[in-house]
C-alpha cells in the first residue's frame, strides 16, 4: 500500500483591498479549496478534500500565522463554513511587524495568499490507483490521486505563494457598524457545543457539566472584554491583542497535542487497534494527552505473530534452549561450559537450537516479549521504556500466579541462567579447602552435634569357658551451625532498556565470587583460630625457628603426628597427607614433594644436598589465605591471623579432617533467586545467599608448625 502524509497544506490567493484609514482594524474574507485536485508538497499525487469531512479546531477560532510560525501572528479567523469551499473570515488584529507588512504591502497592491494548516485523520485516506475513479465532492475525478475523507483544520497563514486558482481572499478595512472581535466571540450554548463537534442532545451530565463551566468561563472574559472596550477604546484593543495572544498560545498548545495524537495513531504499531479513528477523535474531543493515548493503544493492541521459532514441543526443552543461547550471547561462558549444564539426553537438541538463527542474539528485549506474549498480551517492538518494564514484569507475575510454569517465565529462566553463571564462577582455582575439609548436611539452623565413637578397652584371650570380656564405647564429639550470608544484586531500568545482557550476567559472577570469598574466608578463620585446638597439651603444635619449612621440620611434624593418642589411648593412626602452605612456602613445598635431592644449606653460593625422605608423600597445597595482609582476622577486627611462615601437616581423610563444612540439605553452592518487587520499582532485583557453617571437628586430623620462633 502506498505511504500517505499525514499533513497537508491547502493553498489559497488573496486579493487585497484596504481601506486608506490607518487605523481601521482590517478583515480579511478567505475562499480555500474548491473542492478540487491539488498537487502539495509532500504528496508525490495530487490531493482532493472530502467536504464533509473537515473538522475546524477549536470551533473555528484559529490563529492566522505568517509562514505557519507561531511565535509570528498576523490575526486570528473569526469564523469558518464548509460547503463546497471552505470560507473563513477573519482579522488582522495583531500589533506586530508581520501584520503591518501583511497591511502595508497589501495596500500596495501586493497579491498576497493564503495555506490551511491541516492533518489527515489516520485511517481516513485512501488512495486511488491508475486508471481507477471516485466521486468527491458531487465530482468526479480519475486516479491517481489521494482523497483526504476527513481533516482536522488547525490554523491559516499568510504566504506569497499558493497553488488552488479557484480561491481567493479579499482582505478590506473594517467599517465602525461591522461586528467587533468581543461580537464574532459572542455565541449561545448550544453554537458552542457544536463548534466543538458534539451534540447538546447527545451529552451526558458529566459533559454537559463541564462543557457549561467552560462556556461560562469565556463567556465571562468576553463580556469583561466588552465592559472595557466601552469605556476605553485604547484599553480595549490592547485587551483584545492579549486575548488573541492568548488564544494563540492555547491553540498552539492544542494543534501539537493534536498533531502528537495523530502520529501514534499513524505508527504501524498499532495498526491492529480496533476503532483507531474513532478512539483518535475521542481523544482530541476530550483533551487526552498524548502519553495517555498511547498507553490506551498499547494495551488495545492486539498481539501479533511472534518471531519467536519453536523448534521443539516440549517447553523446558525452549526454556533450556533460551537459556543457552543467552549464555552463549554473554561471551562470558565457553561453549564446552555452557553445554556441561545439560543432561546428555537433551544436550545436542539443546545447544542446536540455541546456535540457531532464530536464538542467535537473544536478549532481554527478546525475552521480555516472549514472556509478555506467553501470558496472553502484547507489547509493540521498538518500544523499551518503563511501560515495556511494568509490562513484561506483569506478564511473569501472572505466569506465576496461574502456576503455569510449562511455559516461558522469566523468573525461572533468569534464575537458571543467573544460577550458572553464579555456578561457573564459584568454582576455583583453590581446592584446598576441598583437601582439608569433610562435607556434612544439616537439614535446619539448629546446632548439630556429630559424634566420633572410640572403643574403650582391648581384646582380651578368651578363657577355656569361651566367655568374653565386655568393652565399651566412648565419643569424641563436634558442633557446628549453619549460617546465612548473603547480597542483593539488582538490574536497573538502564540495563533493560538498553538490552545489557552483560549486566545481567556479570552480576551472578560477582556474587559467585563473593560467596566463594566469604567461603573462604570463614572457613580460615576458623582454621588459624588455634586457641584450644592447635596446642601443645594437645601434641598438635610446634614452633621456634627450626619449624621453618623443610625437610627436618617436616619430620618433627610427621613425628608428632604419629605420636597422637585416641581416647583409649591408642595411637590415632591418622594418615598425613597434605602439606597446605601459603604463597611464600609454595615453590619450597613442591621442591619437597617432587625432588629426590634437595639444598639444605643457608649459607650463600654453597650447595649442601641431602636425601629427601618425603619425595611424593605430602602433595603440596598452596593457598594465598594462610598469608598475612589476606584480610583473614580475628574476633576483634583487627588482629591478623595470617602469616608468611606458618604451615600445615594435614590429613584428607574425611573422618580425621580438621575441619567440617556443612551445607544446608547439601547445598554446596550459593543460589539466586528473582524477589517479586513493587509495580513502581523499574528494574529487577535478585537475593543471593548461601546457608554454610564452618567448625574445627578432628585435632588430630593436623599438625600446625609457626615456622618461627
Amino acid at each position: 500500500m502506498k505511504s500517505i502524509p499525514q499533513n497537508l497544506n491547502l493553498e489559497a490567493t488573496f486579493d487585497i483591498e484596504a481601506n486608506s484609514d490607518e487605523d481601521s482594524p482590517v478583515t480579511f474574507t478567505m475562499v480555500a479549496n474548491t473542492g478540487v485536485p491539488m498537487q502539495l508538497r509532500g504528496f508525490p499525487d495530487p490531493v482532493v478534500v472530502n467536504m464533509e469531512g473537515v473538522i475546524v479546531a477549536n470551533g473555528g477560532k484559529i490563529p492566522a500565522l505568517y509562514l505557519h510560525d507561531i511565535g509570528r501572528i498576523v490575526g486570528h479567523i473569526n469564523e469558518v463554513t464548509v460547503d463546497n469551499n471552505i470560507t473563513a473570515t477573519g482579522v488582522i488584529s495583531a500589533k506586530t511587524k508581520e501584520a503591518d507588512e501583511v497591511i502595508h504591502s497589501s495596500r500596495n497592491g501586493f497579491p498576497w495568499q493564503a495555506t490551511i494548516g491541516a492533518n489527515i485523520v489516520p485511517g481516513h485516506a485512501k488512495y486511488i490507483g491508475k486508471n481507477e475513479t471516485v466521486t468527491v465532492n458531487n465530482k468526479t475525478f480519475k486516479g491517481p490521486i489521494v482523497v483526504a475523507n476527513k481533516i482536522h483544520l488547525r490554523e491559516i497563514s499568510f504566504t506569497p505563494l499558493g497553488a488552488d486558482g479557484n480561491t481567493s481572499v479579499s482582505i478590506s478595512a473594517k467599517e465602525n457598524n461591522e461586528p467587533t472581535l468581543i461580537g464574532a466571540y459572542s455565541m449561545s450554548f448550544e453554537k458552542f457545543v457544536s463548534d466543538l463537534g458534539f451534540k447538546v442532545d447527545e451529552l451526558n451530565d458529566n459533559q454537559r457539566n463541564s462543557l457549561q463551566a467552560k462556556f461560562d468561563v469565556e463567556q465571562q472574559q468576553i463580556a469583561a472584554a466588552a465592559d472595557a472596550a466601552l469605556t476605553d477604546e485604547e484599553e480595549s484593543e490592547l485587551d483584545i491583542e492579549a486575548s488573541v495572544k492568548a488564544q494563540s498560545e492555547a491553540l498552539a498548545a492544542n494543534t501539537s497535542r493534536i498533531n502528537s495524537l495523530q502520529l501514534l495513531a499513524s505508527d504501524e504499531l498499532y495498526n491492529t487497534v480496533e476503532d483507531l479513528p474513532g478512539k483518535l477523535e475521542a481523544a482530541i474531543k476530550d483533551g487526552i494527552a498524548p502519553n495517555e493515548f498511547e498507553l490506551e493503544l498499547r494495551r488495545a493492541a492486539k498481539p501479533q505473530a511472534s518471531n519467536f521459532a519453536v523448534h521443539n514441543k516440549s517447553v523446558s526443552l525452549n526454556n533450556d534452549a533460551i537459556e543457552a543461547a543467552m549464555l552463549m550471547d554473554s561471551g562470558l561462558v565457553k561453549e564446552a561450559d555452557i553445554a556441561a549444564h545439560y543432561s546428555a539426553d537433551v544436550r545436542e537438541k539443546v545447544m542446536n537450537i540455541a546456535s540457531s538463527k532464530d536464538y542467535r542474539g537473544f536478549g532481554l528485549h527478546r525475552l521480555g516479549h516472549e514472556v509478555i506474549q506467553a501470558s496472553g498480551g502484547y507489547y509493540p517492538s521498538g518500544k523499551y521504556d518503563n511501560e515495556f518494564i511494568r509490562t513484561f514484569k506483569a506478564a511473569d507475575q501472572k505466569i506465576q500466579a496461574a502456576g503455569d510454569f510449562s511455559t516461558v517465565n522469566i523468573s525461572g529462566i533468569l534464575s537458571n541462567l543467573q544460577n550458572k553463571m553464579l555456578l561457573s564462577s564459584f568454582t576455583s582455582n583453590d581446592q584446598s579447602l576441598e583437601r582439608i575439609s569433610s562435607r556434612a548436611s544439616a537439614k535446619d539452623f539448629k546446632t548439630m552435634t556429630s559424634y566420633r565413637l572410640t572403643g574403650m578397652g582391648e581384646f582380651t584371650q578368651v578363657g577355656a569357658g569361651g566367655e568374653l570380656k565386655s568393652v565399651s564405647l566412648a565419643d569424641d564429639s563436634y558442633t557446628n551451625q549453619l549460617k546465612t550470608y548473603g547480597a542483593k544484586l539488582g538490574l536497573n531500568r538502564e540495563d533493560i532498556i538498553n538490552d545489557d545482557l552483560g549486566a545481567l550476567m556479570r552480576g551472578p559472577q560477582i556474587i559467585g565470587r563473593m560467596s566463594r570469598m566469604k567461603l573462604f574466608r570463614v572457613a580460615f578463620k576458623e582454621l588459624l583460630t588455634l586457641t584450644s585446638f592447635f596446642t601443645s597439651g594437645n601434641g598438635n603444635y610446634q614452633d621456634g625457628a627450626a619449624t621453618a619449612l623443610q625437610i627436618s621440620s617436616i619430620t618433627s611434624a610427621k613425628e608428632l603426628g604419629m605420636k597422637l593418642k585416641d581416647k583409649n589411648g591408642d595411637p590415632a593412626d591418622v594418615n598425613f597427607d597434605t602439606l597446605l602452605v601459603g604463597s611464600a612456602n609454595a615453590v619450597t613445598a613442591e621442591n619437597i614433594y617432587a625432588e629426590k635431592l634437595v639444598n639444605e644449606t643457608t649459607t650463600a653460593n654453597k650447595k649442601s644436598t641431602a636425601n629427601n625422605p618425603h619425595v611424593g608423600k605430602y602433595t603440596p597445597v598452596a593457598t594465598p589465605w594462610l598469608d598475612s595482609g589476606n584480610g583473614v582476622y580475628a574476633d576483634d577486627g583487627t588482629t591478623d591471623l595470617g602469616s608468611d611462615d606458618h604451615w600445615f601437616l594435614l590429613s584428607s581423610d574425611p573422618v580425621a579432617t580438621v575441619l567440617q563444612i556443612l551445607y544446608l540439605n547439601g547445598q554446596s553452592n550459593p543460589t539466586i533467586e528473582l524477589n517479586e518487587t513493587p509495580p513502581d520499582v523499574l528494574g529487577m532485583q535478585w537475593t543471593g545467599y548461601f546457608d554454610f557453617g564452618v567448625a574445627k571437628q578432628e585435632y588430630r586430623g593436623g599438625i600446625y608448625s609457626k615456622g618461627a620462633a
